[in-house]
């Protein structure tokens, strides 16, 4: 991520109370969930990182592979301040390549893979930043772009559906070769 110049990070500066009343100098409500947020950020970005192991199998049977992945957590470290970002334990067993298994079960359940969900403006911003794509301080004045011009409009739910215009743009990526713009502009607008 590069930095941005436009905007100073947020520090802790002091000490805040929460208290259930207007109590002189405490904190309520979304004040108290702000500062909170501010303070558990702050030492999240002094904590030690955490530590995992990702584990992944394939399995095949009747000619068909099927992948399970599983993660192991060793550390939690700055997980242990800062709940807004989740690891979970999802330990596989051991297995040794080409091993045969004899006691497992197979179920085969019916049913259809759904779409990802449409993106909203949260997610748009962190594939904004993901490819590189404007600064913290353009982001709003991208996405608004977007949406003056067309390329998508947006749902009651804040959802973007992409418009006519975004589609064509799409397909004439897609027609021109250039299949990694024609896959992020879907993945943002379809």
């Amino acid at each position: 991520m590069r930095p941005d110049i436009a905007a100073t990070p947020l520090y802790v500066l002091g000490f805040g109370a929460w208290a259930e009343s207007s109590q002189r100098g405490s904190l309520q409500g979304d004040d108290w969930k702000v500062y909170e947020l501010v303070v558990r950020h702050f030492l999240a970005c002094l904590s030690w990182d955490a530590k995992g192991q990702e584990t992944r199998v394939g399995l095949r049977i009747g000619g068909e592979t099927f992948h399970a992945t599983g993660l192991y957590i060793e550390d939690m470290g700055y997980l242990r301040v800062y709940p807004y970002e989740r690891w979970s334990d999802k330990t596989l067993p051991a297995y040794i390549e080409g091993e045969q298994l004899h006691d497992f079960q197979l179920r085969i359940a019916d049913g259809q893979t759904q779409p990802p969900d449409l993106l909203n403006e949260a997610d748009l911003i962190a594939l904004m930043d993901k490819f590189g794509i404007g600064t913290d301080a353009t982001h709003a004045e991208h996405i608004e772009k977007i949406k003056t011009r067309q390329y998508v409009g947006v749902r009651d739910d804040g959802r973007f559906i992409p418009g006519y215009l975004g589609l064509a743009l799409v397909d004439g990526y897609d027609a021109m070769g250039n299949l990694q713009l024609a896959v992020f502009t879907s993945q943002c607008c379809c």
